[in-house]
């Protein structure tokens, strides 16, 4: 009797067994057709600024839940504060740019100073990922000639943006949402800020909506393709 129990109770298991990942490989088979049916209508890019920051591991969280990659123009003393958070950023792809040591106003600076935060700041990164950080965005989008000069004689190009919702300044992330919905087009550079918390509540949304409108969500560096020292970019025609 209990040998015929156990046969049951076994044939009964297998077959829920064999019926659920029939039905996961058909989930699977429709998510890939609708993935690669999907029409993307454009690239653009993603960018926050100024961190490593209270909110980055959770805007890390959405970008990894969705595939997609974007950029992270850091502050030296940020990375110095949260490495872990920092490395977890390479780790998962993204593409690390210089945001100088402390924010500083590159033109209120000496041409040293200038050469300091970029090299202080660079020295950091390069000791924890071993690799130059070939992009910079100077603090608050402003910089002259001479800025412009010693980027290219430091190798970096320089990343601006074209599409800005002021989340810095809004800090309310439905009209974040909205003002980037209502205004993205191919080839943007959305500049954000990965230190507040309406960015990132504004993010977890506008990265599945983007998707689904189309658009391919990539890194500066694949955005442009190819960029050159000093020379200043906002977005790919």
């Amino acid at each position: 009797m209990n040998t015929i129990i156990f046969f049951i109770t076994f044939m009964v298991l297998s077959t829920q067994t064999m019926i659920a990942n029939q039905v996961n490989q058909m989930i699977g088979d429709e998510y890939q057709a609708m993935v690669e049916t999907r029409e993307i209508i454009g690239t653009i890019a993603l960018t926050f600024d100024d961190g490593p920051g209270r909110y980055t591991d959770a805007i890390l969280d959405v970008l990894y839940e969705h595939n997609v990659k974007a950029t992270f123009f850091v502050l030296g003393h940020a990375v110095q504060k949260s490495p872990d958070t920092f490395l977890r950023t390479v780790e998962h792809g993204h593409e690390i740019g210089n945001h100088t040591w402390f924010h500083e106003n590159l033109p209120k600076l000496t041409p040293s100073g200038v050469f300091e935060t970029m090299r202080r700041t660079a020295d950091l990164i390069e000791q924890l990922t071993d690799k130059f950080p070939a992009t910079m965005r100077p603090p608050f989008g402003i910089f002259g000639t001479r800025e412009q000069v010693i980027m290219e004689e430091l190798g970096y190009s320089m990343i601006l943006w074209s599409l800005d919702p002021r989340d810095w300044e809004l800090r309310n992330s439905q009209q974040i949402y909205d003002y980037v919905m209502e205004n993205v087009r191919c080839g943007d550079i959305i500049l954000l800020h990965d230190i507040h918390e309406s960015t990132y509540k504004a993010v977890a949304k506008l990265v599945p909506s983007l998707i689904e409108k189309g658009f391919d969500l990539v890194t500066v560096e694949q955005l442009l393709e190819e960029t050159r020292p000093g020379q200043v970019y906002r977005r790919r025609d």
